[in-house]
Parts: structure tokens; sequence; C-alpha cells
């Protein structure tokens, strides 16, 4: 397919099965070493949106980080779309006023059980290589943890204990539930826990939105977000400080960005913006290659 329309390609949306995805980068960025020659030294670059999570092995996500920084005129996005929103940006610019980071507490509830107990659904439900299991955790539990570390930073949230529990749909044996309490370095303890059991579909005639519920603390306030996603008047962020003083950062509570209108959420749109801008990609890398690298390795403890 690249060879025969890879001239007039600006950019690939990667929205395929989880285990395909490296395969898939992989073979973009090869095509792209054959197109740089003697003779044609400077081609167009292809831009890159990859659905979450990126790769479901390690070693292929270090591998493609690698890719990236090698290919620095095409940009690398991760399709995250509540990173792409306002109240994670505010939650990130306001993250110094907590002062030192000690606590997060986090969970988040999805109704998606029709699609973890379709046997049919085996991208979602039934592990690839080196996966250990399928289910749950990677094709949902992974917005809420890229929301976090892109707020919070990865020095503070480096894992040195997991201790986790997680229960299963016996229809296909994927995860649909868990529990986990993360010892991170500098002495900061981190609670995460997800469900798919939340009751009803966020497709159906009345829609039911996730639950979402962030809350990070440290030496001096606390950053406070949750809510239900289909309601943007069911929460808020907000920082509140050590004398119990609150700060209003967003008034409403949006998460994701589901819409299928116009040119989708705020990261499709963006990335479409960006294809058709002409940019050659430069330094820009949707929350960058050598940040998401780094991130693997520490929590791999392999820097």
């Amino acid at each position: 397919m690249l060879n025969d329309v890879g001239e007039d390609l600006d950019g690939v949306i990667v929205s395929t099965p989880h285990s395909t995805h490296y395969h898939i980068g992989s073979l973009i960025y090869r095509y792209q070493d054959e197109q740089q020659s003697p003779r044609n030294d400077v081609h167009k670059p292809i831009h890159i949106l990859m659905e979450k999570p990126m790769t479901t092995e390690i070693g292929h996500a270090l591998k493609l980080c690698d890719l990236v920084q090698k290919h620095d005129r095409s940009n690398f996005w991760i399709n995250h779309s509540a990173n792409f929103r306002a109240q994670a940006l505010l939650a990130k610019q306001n993250m110094p006023k907590i002062g030192t980071l000690l606590h997060v507490s986090s969970s988040f509830a999805s109704p998606v059980m029709w699609v973890f107990e379709e046997p049919k659904n085996t991208g979602w439900n039934v592990p690839t290589g080196t996966m250990q299991g399928n289910g749950f955790a990677w094709g949902q539990q992974s917005h809420l943890l890229a929301w976090i570390y892109f707020v919070c930073g990865v020095d503070d949230l480096k894992p040195l204990k997991v201790f986790c529990n997680m229960n299963h749909t016996p229809k296909t044996g994927a995860d649909i539930s868990h529990s986990a309490c993360i010892s991170c370095v500098n002495n900061v303890v981190f609670n995460l826990s997800g469900t798919a059991l939340l009751p009803g579909s966020e497709y159906a005639h009345v829609r039911i939105g996730k639950q979402v519920r962030i809350q990070i603390y440290g030496s001096k306030g606390a950053i406070l977000y949750e809510g239900d996603d289909e309601f943007p008047d069911s929460g808020k962020l907000e920082y509140r400080a050590a004398d119990g003083s609150t700060e209003v950062l967003h008034d409403s509570f949006q998460f994701e960005n589901a819409t299928t209108e116009g040119c989708g959420p705020e990261s499709v749109a963006n990335f479409v913006q960006m294809c058709c801008s002409g940019s050659n990609g430069g330094t820009k890398k949707g929350g960058g290659a050598e940040q998401t690298k780094s991130t693997i390795a520490q929590m791999l403890g392999l820097d």
C-alpha cells in the first residue's frame, strides 16, 4: 500500500489491533528510509498518530521510540485524547503549587463489558506475543495512566514495587477489574484501580459516560479532578491549598473526547491540521519520543 500511495501521504492514523501497532509503525519508518537516497535526499515525512497502547511488548516500545528519534522530521503522536484537553494542560501547569508529590489516588470505570465478553474481539481479549494477558488494563486503563504521567511527569512515579489483583470474565478470559498499590521512588504511593463493570454503554441510545477520579496530593496542597465523562457539569478541576482554600482551575469535567463530528477529538483535529499545514515535524513529537522512551526505561529500571 505504501508503495502505491506513499508519495501522496501526509500522515497515517494507526487504529488497528494493539499487537499490530509496532509492525505497522516500523513499516512506515522503513518506507521512509527507502525513499531517502542520493537522488531523493529531501523526501516528504509521513506523520503518525498511533492509538493506545503504543505497543503490547516493552521491547517493541523501546525500538519504536528509537525509530521516532531517528526520523526527527516525522511527528509521532499517541492518541490519548484526554491529554489534549485544556484540563490536562492546566493540571500540569499547576503541579508546582502542590509542592513535593507524595500520593496519587485514581480510579477509572468504563461501560465496556460488551467489548470484553465478546469472543470475536480477539484483539482486545486474547494476549499475543509476550503480553501478560489482555483486557481492560491494556485497552482502557492506559487512558488514565497516560493522563497521570503527563500531568505528574515520570521522575516521582518510577515504580519500585507493585501489588495488584484483578479478576476476569469467564467468557473470554479478559481482565475486567483490577486494583494496584504502587510504591514509587521518593516515597510516593500511587493507588490505581479500574473496571469495565460500569453498566450500560457510551454508544447506546442513553449514553453512559466513564466515571473518572484523580487526586494528586503534595506537601503544600492537592489537585482534584473527577466526574462523569458524559456530563461536563458533573465535576471540575481544582487546586486545594494546605490551608483548605480552593482555586477552581477549570469549571467543567472533560476527560476523553469521543466525538465523531468534524475532524474528531482535539488529538485527531490537531494531527490533521499539522499534516495539512505541510509541517516537516521538527522537534514536535506529541509528548516527545525522548520523554516516552525515558518513561519506559525508568519504569523498567533501565535508565
